[in-house]
């Protein structure tokens, strides 16, 4: 698999399983664990980060 079908992959994923199917826990597997949210202040960091921005996801 190139980078461009695993970069891919992971995106369908997050909008598949995260966005539409609400599966916080998919978080786990496809955040970095040095992942930086710029949209807050401060700035969301890590997987813990990504899922406190779970709820607004929904």
């Amino acid at each position: 698999m190139s980078v461009e079908e695993g970069n891919r992959a992971v995106v369908q994923r997050y909008y598949g399983e995260v966005f539409n199917q609400g599966q916080e826990a998919i978080l786990d597997e496809i955040i970095s664990p040095d992942y930086m949210d710029y949209g807050y202040n401060p700035p969301g960091r890590g997987i813990e980060g990504a899922k406190e921005d779970f709820p607004g996801m929904q």
